[in-house]
């Protein structure tokens, strides 16, 4: 019988673990987590809530603050997710988007909507709203990354919302 030492043998264990999986949070933490985060830091109208990364991708959860920068700052974003090469779901932050409480009473209308492929009927919709001054401003934009869809409401937060790219992505805002 082979008399083994314990403490070596622990010991090797130990450290291979801590070699494999300091790695790994290394690598994740340099190659994923910090590029993400300096790209927040020089911009304005956009703000970082949330980032996890896990091994199936990068979960980032944003705030916007400038309604003019909301679609430009969403597509440079998401096309420098798109350069680090890594799986991500972006989201827009809660309060901010599918739950603020002046979207979940309106967004029926909308989601049937851009179900339709009926882009028109949401600035409809919006101006709609802005004439019983449920809204002090609102726009939508359909473009090439999805539809964007911002509400200054009269009472309560903005609400930033984006939807994927539909399949028909003819004429901006074409009656269809």
């Amino acid at each position: 019988m082979v008399n083994l030492k314990w403490k070596t043998v622990l010991l090797s264990s130990l450290i291979t673990a801590l070699v494999l999986f300091g790695s790994w949070f290394g690598y994740q933490h340099l190659n994923t987590e910090k590029p993400i985060q300096a790209w927040f830091e020089d911009k304005e109208g956009i703000e970082l809530v949330e980032l996890n990364a896990t091994r199936k991708g990068v979960e980032i959860t944003v705030r916007f603050h400038n309604p003019d920068q909301f679609y430009p700052l969403y597509a440079k974003l998401d096309g420098f997710l798109q350069e680090l090469d890594l799986p991500y779901v972006l989201t827009i932050s809660a309060e901010q988007g599918e739950f603020n409480p002046f979207w979940l009473k309106h967004s029926a209308a909308f989601a049937e909507s851009i179900y339709h492929h009926r882009y028109r009927d949401i600035q409809h919709y919006i101006e709609k709203l802005k004439a019983n001054d449920e809204v002090r401003d609102g726009y939508v934009i359909v473009a090439e990354k999805g539809v964007f869809i911002y509400l200054d409401p009269s009472t309560g937060r903005e609400v930033y919302l984006h939807f994927p790219a539909p399949e028909q992505t003819g004429g901006m805002l074409d009656d269809d």
